[in-house]
């Protein structure tokens, strides 16, 4: 059991660190009496974030406009590719025109609606890829072991217009 002399030591100790801890708390705290200074100005936007937003939204505005200025319809000598595939697969008759006419998206749409994808963005990249249309690989280092899906064969056995 320790000494009462010991004990009041003790406590005389913990209440000079706690009266040392209050003393520095207060010191740190804005005093709750002073009233802060206000003034009668009132306080506009920052400017930089005005103008950040503004450049922000313009620089997306132009990506879209980059992005519709870009190709809205494939090239004539692509189109012709396209066709002779539609034509080899039996969903277009004729020559390959390199025209991307109505004929042309509407034998895309119907390729695409009978693989069961959509017929809204024509041509899809499955379609392509099915007719044989995929991704070049000419210029691969390594075009035997490189990550590309292989190009899905298109029926000939049936005809898809029975």
């Amino acid at each position: 059991m320790r000494s009462p002399k010991a004990c009041i030591q003790t406590i005389t100790l913990l209440t000079a660190t706690l009266l040392l801890l209050v003393n520095t708390a207060a010191a740190t705290a804005p005093a709750t009496g002073a009233k802060k200074k206000t003034t009668t100005k009132t306080t506009a936007k920052k400017p930089s974030t005005a103008h950040s937003r503004s450049a922000k939204s313009s620089r997306t505005r132009k990506s879209r406009q980059a992005w519709r200025s870009r190709q809205t319809k494939p090239e004539s000598a692509r189109v012709k590719e396209i066709q002779a595939a539609l034509i080899e697969a039996h969903y277009l008759d004729g020559k390959p025109t390199g025209v991307w006419d109505a004929r042309s998206k509407g034998a895309m749409q119907k390729f695409q609606g009978d693989n069961g994808w959509q017929t809204k963005r024509i041509p899809d990249s499955r379609a392509l890829i099915k007719l044989g249309l995929g991704p070049d690989r000419t210029n691969l280092l390594n075009p035997d072991t490189a990550f590309l899906a292989p190009p899905e064969p298109a029926s000939r056995d049936a005809s898809p217009h029975e």
